[in-house]
């Protein structure tokens, strides 16, 4: 779970790589698995896209079946 001090927590993607289909990072809408999906993401797509909660909490899952690696992903956390 990611969590700013205050506003709306934004995560921003500027780099990322994982096995589409087989690797996943599920992004949800608050501070548990249960919260609303804001996204399921793999393969090399979300690249430079910002994904906006609408508090100051992210639910973040990473899923690999750990048989491929490519190089992952890198993030910012800031907030709005």
């Amino acid at each position: 779970m990611l969590s700013v001090p205050s506003g709306r927590l934004s995560l921003y993607f500027y780099d990322f790589d994982v096995e589409s289909f087989y690797d996943d990072v599920e992004l949800r809408d608050g501070s548990s698995e249960s919260s609303a999906l804001l996204a399921t993401l793999s393969g090399t797509d979300p690249k430079n896209k910002t994904y906006i909660a609408s508090g100051n909490y992210m639910y973040v899952k990473f899923r690999t079946d750990r048989t491929i690696t490519r190089k992952g992903f890198m993030a910012y956390i800031g907030s709005i």
